[in-house]
């Protein structure tokens, strides 16, 4: 006897008629027994450390060419806007993942509607050969009045680089200055251990 599909109806967040809904009801079709494939590549951790500190580099460079005065606490500032990690649960990603045909995710940053930096997950699918956003068609101008019948999910709670600098303790006056790259490894650390 083939499974059927399960509808499980979430509430969720909309935007009709230029307003938040924030209880949408969204009904959505869990296949009974998928095992989504992924898309991406495996690090290892000092890739990982590699990049977040190759990004914090970028950063101070920005902040360097960017006019501030360049303080600590102008310092501060800048980095408290820059996004550096967002959490999702596990039940985020499995309903995204597992929608029918869903052979990956798309991370998209956005602004939400409470004005915070933050990231919608959406499930891919494979046409022609190309990764390609679930029911494409859904999110065309003509159509967002019509029954859902894939979603998304936004909202992970996330840290800025500031945040962590003001949970690892880094001296940001030693950070502007440092050239040998040593504060920006104790950042680093620093991160790695609230991870």
């Amino acid at each position: 006897m083939e499974a059927k599909n399960k509808f499980v109806t979430d509430s969720g967040l909309d935007y009709v008629e230029g307003k938040w809904d924030t209880k949408a009801h969204i009904e959505i079709d869990l296949p009974p027994d998928d095992l989504p494939l992924g898309v991406g590549r495996s690090i290892t951790p000092r890739a990982f450390r590699k990049m977040i500190g190759d990004k914090l580099i970028k950063f101070k460079n920005e902040f360097a060419k960017s006019g501030a005065r360049q303080n600590a606490g102008e310092l501060q500032s800048f980095l408290n806007r820059q996004k550096c990690s967002v959490e999702f649960g596990k039940e985020s990603i499995l309903r995204v993942i597992s929608q029918k045909d869903c052979v990956g995710l798309r991370f998209t940053f956005c602004l939400n509607n409470d004005g915070e930096e933050s990231i919608i997950i959406s499930g891919l699918i494979i046409e022609k050969g190309k990764p390609v956003i679930l029911n494409k068609e859904a999110y065309k101008k003509e159509n967002l009045d019509k029954p859902i019948t894939t979603f998304d999910d936004e909202k992970g709670v996330g840290k800025s680089y500031g945040q962590f600098a003001i949970e690892t303790g880094i001296n940001l006056d030693e950070l502007m200055k440092d050239d040998d790259a040593s504060t920006t490894t104790k950042f680093v650390d620093g991160i790695i251990g609230l991870l």
